[in-house]
């Protein structure tokens, strides 16, 4: 897998470099949801990311996406600590309807995580740690035009070790 991830990402860069005036760029927020042992020690998430798009197809778009997420505290347990995500992903979306589709994305995912305790006369304790982490998620989405603009909101189960999230996002897609 760690040979065939490169060398997926050089193919899809440099179709898409040979035929540029197809491509989209679409930029937004994110809201991640955390599911499983991860919702329980994890809050709410929020982050961004920007995904290009290069149509293959009237029905097939491959993708690649970059973002940043950030976890903060399930609740006040009397010390600081947080997680945060930079997904690296492909992927392609593929369309049932003119304006519904479904998306799949596979890629790696680089979690780092920080602790902080005061314990008082004991001083002050910090921590951090970082991973790679494979994931692959699978979800649908709706596009639709507002004026001059095409916006894309999608919902993706991110599914990466017992680091699982429900990413909600929405985005404003235009062609470069």
């Amino acid at each position: 897998m760690k040979k065939i991830f490169p060398a997926l990402m050089f193919l899809f860069f440099v179709s898409i470099t040979t035929n540029a005036q197809k491509i989209s760029l679409s930029a937004g927020p994110i809201v991640a949801l955390p599911m499983g042992d991860f919702g329980d020690i994890a809050g709410t998430g929020f982050g961004g990311s920007v995904r290009g798009e290069y149509p293959l197809n009237e029905k097939l778009v491959a993708i690649a996406e970059l973002g940043y997420i950030t976890w903060g505290e399930k609740e006040d347990l009397g010390f600081k600590y947080s997680y945060s995500n930079i997904p690296v992903l492909v992927g392609a979306k593929y369309f049932f309807t003119k304006n519904v589709y479904g998306i799949a994305q596979t890629g790696l995912n680089l979690f780092s995580w920080e602790f902080e305790a005061d314990l008082g006369w004991l001083g002050k304790v910090s921590e951090s740690e970082s991973s790679s982490e494979f994931g692959i998620g699978a979800g649908a989405g709706y596009e639709f035009k507002v004026g001059n603009l095409v916006l894309d909101v999608n919902a993706i189960y991110q599914l990466i070790s017992d680091l699982n999230y429900l990413g909600i996002r929405a985005g404003v897609k235009f062609k470069l």
